[in-house]
């Protein structure tokens, strides 16, 4: 009875997570055949979905996808591109020249959603693209880092969630500060390691 509720929950208007669901998959309703069960539930599909309505794949797997409207790329980076320019070159050439040229329809968009690991990697290369073009939004969210700059040190996104003292010890397990820079602070660089720093 709690699984269920949690996923009539997920295609309800009146709260955020229904909210973010249904503007991600408008065409799926739940049925008022079991409105009122707490054990039973059913979707419908207000339209048909084109085909694969939802699929799954590596990025540089041999599923490439067609015909579909909207893409997520989710921490498509992994941190051994940090070494391997060969690679990051080509899982580029793949999401630039093979995916996103397969979109199909009116309204379609892309989703990137992760960190870079490097300064040349595909998510940094996808930034400095959003950064110059007006038909691509870029959102970024940081943490402060162990030195204060536009930031408190070890500022929190969410003070109630991830307090500075989970930061701090984050940041001492990881015993690297490049990592925790490009994980928390969306910069593969991290300003207390550059020889070089901004007066």
């Amino acid at each position: 009875e709690k699984g269920v509720a949690f996923i009539k929950r997920a295609f309800t208007p009146d709260n955020d997570v229904g909210r973010r669901l249904l503007s991600l998959f408008p065409v799926l309703k739940l049925a008022k055949k079991y409105a009122k069960s707490n054990k039973k539930m059913c979707l419908v599909q207000a339209e048909n979905a084109r085909s694969p309505s939802l699929e799954a794949a590596g990025v540089l797997t041999s599923k490439l996808g067609a015909d579909n409207n909207f893409q997520w790329f989710d921490d498509f980076v992994p941190r051994s591109d940090v070494h391997e320019e060969t690679t990051r070159t080509k899982r580029f050439d793949f999401i630039s020249g093979t995916y996103t040229t397969r979109m199909r329809g009116q309204g379609t968009f892309r989703l990137f959603s992760g960190y870079p690991h490097h300064n040349d990697d595909d998510f940094s290369k996808l930034m400095k693209m959003a950064e110059r073009d007006e038909n691509l939004f870029l959102s970024v969210q940081t943490t402060g880092g162990p030195v204060a700059d536009d930031k408190r040190e070890f500022e929190p996104l969410w003070p109630e969630v991830y307090p500075a003292s989970y930061l701090r010890k984050v940041y001492a397990d990881m015993r690297n500060p490049t990592l925790y820079s490009a994980q928390f602070r969306c910069n593969p660089v991290a300003a207390e390691m550059r020889v070089i720093r901004k007066l």
